[in-house]
């Protein structure tokens, strides 16, 4: 069921605000201008990291890493994930590098009193970082074995142990570390520190050389050394023993907005195939000279507005049902990389040198986005986020018919409807009364079924809109009970936990049709809609294993000229420089060729 929220917010006048994502595209220019300091790489050239993430600090970008509560500028994680694709469009390593401070300091958000985070939130509006500690050396991905340990004294706690693969240690102020409080550890035996390398004593840490990375330009990733370093108590966020707990709630943040780099790689690899399709003269002067590049490019913008509706859906759920985060978050974090993994795959088959004319102007660089995207998604795992799904199925098929029928509010969908502030406190482990954004998928087809009996353009996707239905209505039985480990988890079970995460994405985009006029306007054909909904369905055929099967057969049925006139729409755009979305905006990009 779905509740209703008021419409966008307008400025004096009756004209609609200048959105952030434009005032920062108008900041950063043209990326294909080789003097920018946020741009497209030619080859293996790019702007060096430092002076890039400089420029994004001029423009403000940090400022959106914290709450207006606490001093900052983030009102919308909405808002955040566009910015940080827009970001990631132009440079991902740039974007991953400069978002580590929302990583280190989520948790202060999530769990630290009043005057923690407004002290954190003056020190990131004023320029300084905060990296988040990631795993040991010896205990690679299991939180509860790590070995730095915060002995209690009469100051607060003494630090010994070390830390690796902090992202660019040397680089921060304030790094965030989960250090074991209790000597047998356990759930409860972990706490979270907010370390300021200011206050202790020089002789009591070191840095640890830089781990050779590949990908992403090699972005700093090295670590930290303490001996009978002591921080004060204050130093804790949340309660002793809380700190596992708050960390994976910090990564449900993650989960959430990490994949706006993702989705700013398809965008790019996007407009670089239009760019390298329009010199191509093997089959002739026209840009898409043969069906099987319309059909690739058509396929491929589809699969970027439908991650893009469940991004933006999990975004603004955060705000409004943030009890299911635990869910959302997971479901975009194990679907969205392996959709952009198959774009880039798709391209990279397309666009192989031998199939560009000689002395062309453009290379083929679809193995390296192909590459440092492989990086982005290793940050957290897609196991991870299956495994947070797999380990929720009980609650969730127990409270699914309860979850059908509670209120949601439409803001949700709605993409352009003001939201309140992110309520951290109510973030939960588990979704203890099922998807309420899932449980209107049902509502929504009903929706579309009735817009259908008086627009004839509707009629394909409300047929496909019901088969996503009668899924969601028989996904009780489905879906598999057996609690599993990370590394248990049999394909059966990843292939549920996808399924699961088709059938989200899909109430996302057909709630983002029921409730987000403004997308309607921009696209008033419903092709957007028939387009999503057709990929989605290709993914969900059963038999398939929807994170390999990730395009449906080239030049089959009858979608044939469906995704001829998606290739035109994606040419238009790139050619009059609108950014690939369901919301209209203008880019700062200029023709390369």
């Amino acid at each position: 069921m779905i509740d209703t929220l008021r419409g966008p917010r307008r400025a004096l006048g009756g004209a609609p605000e200048l959105s952030s994502v434009e005032r920062l595209e108008r900041f950063l220019g043209d990326p294909w201008d080789p003097g920018q300091k946020v741009r497209y790489a030619r080859g293996p050239v790019a702007a060096p990291l430092a002076d890039a993430c400089a420029h994004l600090d001029a423009w403000g970008l940090h400022r959106y890493y914290v709450p207006v509560e606490h001093g900052g500028e983030l009102t919308s994680l909405q808002e955040l994930f566009d910015l940080v694709r827009t970001v990631a469009r132009r440079d991902p390593a740039a974007a991953v590098t400069h978002a580590r401070t929302l990583l280190g300091a989520a948790g202060v958000w999530v769990a630290g009193d009043r005057d923690q985070a407004r002290h954190l939130g003056s020190l990131v509006t004023a320029g300084e970082t905060v990296v988040l500690g990631g795993p040991e050396r010896q205990h690679i991905g299991d939180l509860l074995t790590g070995e730095v340990t915060a002995r209690r004294n009469r100051r607060g706690y003494r630090l010994d142990g070390e830390r690796w693969l902090l992202d660019n240690a040397a680089g921060g102020r304030l790094m965030c570390l989960l250090a074991r409080t209790v000597p047998h550890g356990g759930p409860r035996g972990f706490s979270l520190l907010l370390v300021d390398q200011r206050d202790l004593d020089p002789a009591t840490f070191r840095h640890l050389p830089e781990v050779p990375a590949v990908g992403l330009r090699g972005a700093g990733t090295s670590g930290v050394a303490f001996h009978r370093a002591v921080v004060d108590r204050a130093a804790r966020i949340g309660a002793e023993g809380q700190g596992v707990e708050v960390l994976l709630k910090v990564l449900q943040v993650v989960r959430t907005i990490s994949p706006a780099v993702c989705l700013g790689t398809a965008d790019r690899a996007l407009r670089l195939a239009v760019r390298m399709a329009s010199e191509r003269e093997a089959y002739g002067s026209s840009p898409y000279g043969h069906p099987l590049t319309r059909r690739v490019l058509g396929e491929a913008y589809a699969d970027l507005l439908a991650m893009e509706a469940l991004g933006a859906v999990a975004a603004r759920s955060a705000h409004l049902a943030p009890g299911e985060l635990s869910v959302t978050s997971a479901a975009v974090r194990s679907l969205l990389p392996a959709v952009v993994d198959g774009v880039l795959a798709r391209l990279r088959e397309l666009f192989t040198p031998r199939s560009l004319p000689f002395g062309t102007r453009l290379t083929c660089p679809f193995d390296q986005m192909g590459r440092d995207h492989r990086v982005v998604t290793a940050l957290d795992g897609a196991t991870a986020g299956c495994h947070a799904l797999v380990s929720q199925f009980r609650a969730l098929a127990r409270h699914h018919a309860q979850a059908c029928e509670r209120q949601v509010p439409a803001g949700v969908f709605d993409l352009g409807a003001p939201l309140p502030p992110v309520p951290w406190a109510e973030l939960n482990l588990v979704a203890r009364n099922g998807s309420g954004l899932l449980g209107t998928l049902p509502e929504s087809a009903q929706v579309l079924r009735r817009a259908a009996q008086t627009a004839p353009e509707l009629a394909a996707p409300a047929r496909l809109a019901a088969r996503f239905a009668a899924a969601v209505d028989s996904l009780p039985d489905t879906l598999p009970r057996t609690p599993r480990t990370a590394a248990g988890l049999t394909p059966k079970d990843e292939d549920a936990a996808h399924r699961y995460a088709l059938l989200l994405a899909a109430a996302a985009c057909l709630g983002v049709w029921c409730h987000a006029g403004e997308v309607n306007r921009a696209w008033p054909d419903g092709l957007w809609l028939h387009a999503v909904l057709c990929r989605l369905y290709a993914r969900l055929k059963p038999g398939d294993r929807p994170f390999l099967a990730v395009a449906s057969p080239w030049g089959s049925g009858r979608d044939e000229e469906l995704f001829e006139r998606m290739s035109q729409r994606l040419a238009l755009q790139c050619q009059a420089g609108e950014a690939l979305s369901l919301l209209p905006s203008r880019t700062a990009e200029s023709d390369p060729c």
